[in-house]
């Protein structure tokens, strides 16, 4: 062979290496000082497996545009785990006031799809029938760290015809897998607050105008402050207490009898963002959304749903008494939010506003917000559908060339060398010091708004530096784009004393209690029913209800609620859906 093949031949040769070497994304920006390291599955890094510098771009389907958090000058985080890793963040995309179906649908045809998509987890099936997505299953071995935390029903719930599609994104919704033994010191872990979903509040100034006697939040925080403990029933019962559906009218029809005045305006016994009723059905059905009875595997979803009759009879009687608000299926959360926060609504369903500015707001009224726990029912109800997987989930287009490499990252995430990391920064950020054998920040005031999160006299908390916060919530680009803490050991709070706060462990000891866990309840999992979920949210919630509400006689109630349902059947793909959930249920119930 010549000089000139041979030449030609290690050219040749050098491409393919190169080539196999590059990982997902097609426009990458390299630099001599991207340096890529492996981590092992304990957490370990493999220092001397250097490899390529990559960069994956991402879309998420949860942020319309761009936050701060995404171009962030202060971020410690992002660079670090890109000097470990060699792997970065290239474009991300968002949603831009599209549904996610219809911004898929559009990557999709014009061939953009990013190289990792950040989804809901009831679209995980429509997503995967695009064809755009890579089938995981071969690849789940990778993902030891985190399997540690995801049951098999939450494995299950990202699967689609058997095939591995998705990883979990965060724990939104859900709950790690205490029943594995790995994880028996979290039961009882003191930083660890199992998640939740719902609770209701109720005006505590209120409350005791109408003859209610109630530990105020102030009160339960005294104690806590003096002997810091987990909450119990006693914490958050009043008396007389709120046992029933009857119990609870009780209480609204109190509040209408003493027309109350605020500003002029009457005081509402009870309001809600024009999505809650969706909730509050909990009150007499198993969930607003789909159900499957265990024993005779019968699924049905929404309006069909037991006892779901049985509520919007009882929901017409209150609405017909003014003990809800009459306006609350028009609300717009800039309403609905001053109604609460100027002392006008007795008993607020709390999505949809903020409540930090609310709470602050009835402070200064001599007030606050009071979580009581729900009304038993005969339904063993359960507030909402829970994602043993996590609500956010994480699919990886198929075109993706080097899927381990990134799985193998993403399931870093997990390790305590992570949480590290993303709780304090690296050292070289000089944001912390070791003290007396333990790590603490070098700020007082920063490590209490990280702990408490709030933000120093100056505007900074966890977010400033794209620290995760005490919530696990993401404030760096890097771990925005990755999956979030699952279980965070390395928490800041652990090396301060321990510090309860009223409100949010009551509001947690309440509403986790009221998330399904049996596999019973679902959300959508599918093309058709996303499709029958779609069409309740968009016309069902939104014109339909309306005129249940206003109908004038029982007889007409009946007539009108046949044809909500004949139209949901007619309109809204309700049985193929039906049929879809079928298969769904038997898994996540292992039949």
């Amino acid at each position: 062979m010549n000089k000139s093949l041979r030449f030609i031949s290690v050219l040749l040769i050098l491409t393919m290496i190169v080539s196999s070497l590059t990982a997902c994304s097609k426009d990458k920006k390299e630099t001599k000082d991207d340096v890529a390291v492996s981590a092992g599955q304990n957490g370990e890094s493999a220092a001397s497996d250097t490899k390529e510098p990559i960069q994956y771009s991402v879309l998420t389907v949860f942020d319309e545009t761009a936050g701060a958090d995404y171009d962030n000058p202060n971020d410690v985080v992002s660079p670090a785990i890109k000097e470990k890793f060699g792997i970065s963040v290239s474009d991300v995309t968002f949603n831009g006031g599209m549904t996610p179906i219809e911004r898929i649908n559009m990557l999709v045809a014009s061939d953009t799809v990013p190289d990792v998509v950040i989804v809901d987890n009831p679209n995980i099936a429509a997503f995967y029938e695009t064809g755009a997505f890579a089938d995981l299953s071969e690849y789940k071995d990778l993902m030891k760290n985190t399997d540690k935390y995801i049951s098999d029903i939450g494995w299950n719930r990202l699967s689609v015809d058997g095939k591995l599609v998705a990883i979990p994104g965060d724990m939104s919704g859900g709950e790690i897998d205490l029943k594995n033994p790995e994880l028996a010191d979290v039961v009882n872990d003191p930083y660890y607050s199992r998640p939740g979903n719902w609770a209701l509040l109720v005006n505590e100034s209120i409350l005791k105008q109408a003859g209610y006697t109630v530990k105020t939040v102030s009160e339960l925080q005294s104690e806590l402050d003096a002997n810091s403990r987990k909450i119990t029933e006693e914490d958050i019962q009043i008396t007389p207490s709120i046992k029933t559906v009857a119990d609870l009218e009780t209480l609204l029809t109190k509040v209408k009898e003493l027309n109350l005045k605020v500003d002029g305006k009457p005081v509402i016994p009870l309001s809600l963002p024009d999505w809650g009723g969706f909730h509050m059905s909990v009150l007499s059905a198993p969930t607003g959304g789909w159900y499957c009875n265990p024993d005779t595997m019968e699924v049905s979803g929404f309006l069909f749903n037991p006892g779901m009759k049985e509520f919007y009879k009882t929901w017409k009687n209150w609405f017909d008494k003014d003990l809800i608000d009459k306006d609350y299926i028009i609300h717009k959360g800039e309403q609905y939010q001053e109604k609460v926060a100027s002392g006008r609504v007795a008993v607020v369903f709390p999505g949809g506003i903020d409540l930090a500015t609310v709470r602050a707001s009835l402070k200064e009224q001599g007030s606050d917000l009071k979580v009581i726990p729900w009304p038993e029912t005969s339904a063993n109800s359960y507030v909402d559908a829970s994602f043993p997987c996590g609500f956010k989930n994480i699919m990886i287009n198929k075109n993706c060339k080097d899927i381990p490499r990134l799985l193998e990252y993403f399931d870093w995430f997990q390790t305590e060398e992570a949480k590290d990391l993303m709780s304090w920064g690296p050292e070289s950020a000089g944001l912390w010091e070791i003290k007396d054998g333990v790590k603490v920040f070098k700020d007082a005031e920063f490590a209490n708004a990280v702990i408490s999160n709030t933000k120093t006299a100056d505007g900074r908390g966890a977010e400033y530096y794209g620290l995760v916060g005490k919530d696990y919530a993401p404030h760096a680009k890097a771990t925005l784009c990755a999956p979030a803490i699952l279980f965070n050991e390395k928490s800041v709070d652990r090396s301060y004393p321990l510090k309860m706060d009223a409100y949010t462990s009551s509001y947690a000891y309440v509403s986790t209690e009221m998330l399904n866990r049996d596999g019973t309840v679902l959300p959508s999992a599918g093309e058709k029913s996303n499709t029958a979920s779609g069409y309740y949210w968009s016309v069902i919630k939104t014109t339909k209800i309306a005129s249940l509400l206003s109908t004038k006689s029982d007889e007409e109630f009946n007539k009108v609620w046949q044809e909500i349902l004949d139209d949901f059947k007619a309109n809204g793909d309700y049985d193929a859906a039906t049929e879809e959930m079928k298969a769904v249920f038997k898994i996540s119930l292992g039949k």
